[in-house]
């Protein structure tokens, strides 16, 4: 799993390497995607609910479109206990939350308003969280938006991951739920970030299989 990933790098004193996590969030958006599409909201993101699918096989240069084997590689979501099938419910449904809330439950939970695929996208961001820092996601307001408490590293790629937090994290500020084309938008940038950087994965890939087994 992601977990898996994350205390890896841990045993060694380090976080996951941006790379990866670039990566990682590519296909994670891929899946969330996928099942936003047809109206499956997961419910519980985490990364110890997000398999690796590694199969056995050598992979060339990153291609977004799954060529040199990088099709054979990516998330698989699982348990799905939580999850809600929107097409049950009559357009524009919300719901409250009636359960002790932490910090990572998504803030529309917390401050006890109604929400549908915030629960979501706050998953996402609390996931890339971890790979990156290692650590839970928390989130202050200001001036009227959530960003994370946490300063990014100063070689970090700013440019991609502040943007993406912000949808991640203020969801409901970018139109009608679900914003599934918005963050098509940014995975399309990870993706073109990746082509052109990404040298450095499949070496990265091939460690994370020799270390997990």
């Amino acid at each position: 799993t992601i977990l898996d990933i994350v205390n890896l790098y841990r045993s060694t004193g380090r976080n996951v390497d941006e790379v990866l996590a670039i990566f990682l969030t590519i296909e994670l958006l891929k899946v969330i995607e996928a099942i936003h599409n047809i109206g499956i909201m997961h419910g519980d993101l985490k990364p110890d609910n997000c398999m690796l699918r590694l199969e056995n096989c050598e992979v060339g240069t990153y291609k977004r479109n799954g060529g040199n084997n990088w099709s054979k590689k990516g998330i698989k979501l699982i348990d799905f206990g939580r999850s809600i099938d929107m097409s049950l419910f009559p357009p524009n449904i919300r719901f409250k939350s009636h359960w002790k809330t932490d910090n990572q439950d998504c803030p529309e939970m917390r401050n006890d308003q109604l929400w549908t695929y915030q629960a979501d996208y706050y998953g996402v961001a609390g996931i890339i969280h971890s790979m990156l820092y290692g650590s839970f996601i928390e989130t202050v307001l200001v001036n009227g938006k959530y960003k994370i408490s946490n300063p990014m590293k100063r070689y970090w790629h700013h440019e991609l991951w502040n943007p993406l937090f912000d949808i991640l994290i203020n969801s409901a500020d970018y139109g009608n739920l679900p914003i599934t084309n918005k963050l098509k938008e940014e995975r399309e940038r990870l993706e073109s970030w990746l082509e052109v950087n990404g040298s450095s994965l499949n070496g990265i890939i091939r460690d994370i299989e020799t270390g997990l087994k």
